[in-house]
């Protein structure tokens, strides 16, 4: 992945299980192949990274405000609209069980191999 203050860009190749993992990392949340598609896919993606937060991801991902400039370049979109107009996925917030472990006090301190 590329990024600076105006642009960002998931590239690579894989599965899609693979590409939700880095989507899950980009966005910091879990993300689930439901695609049903296999095989090895080569992805390339540009969208905004100015917003800030994880990889250039803000948690509230606005799109930039309109340049008042006409000759300026079009805004990137956002990632989930990149995803669904450069590859025709679709990102779908859901609510889901997750299995979370929890350790709260140990009785013992470990010692070393």
């Amino acid at each position: 992945m590329i990024a600076d203050h105006d642009r960002a860009r998931l590239f690579g190749r894989g599965t899609m299980a693979e590409l939700a993992t880095r989507l899950g990392d980009l966005l910091d949340t879990a993300v689930e192949d439901r695609t049903a598609l296999n095989g090895i896919y080569s992805i390339s993606v540009t969208y905004a990274g100015h917003a800030g937060g994880p990889h250039g991801v803000a948690a509230q991902l606005q799109p930039p405000p309109p340049s008042a400039d006409p000759s300026a370049p079009e805004p990137l979109p956002d990632i989930f609209s990149a995803l669904q107009t450069e590859l025709g996925l679709k990102l779908e917030k859901q609510k889901v069980t997750v299995k979370i472990l929890v350790v709260d006090h140990l009785e013992k301190t470990p010692s070393g191999n």
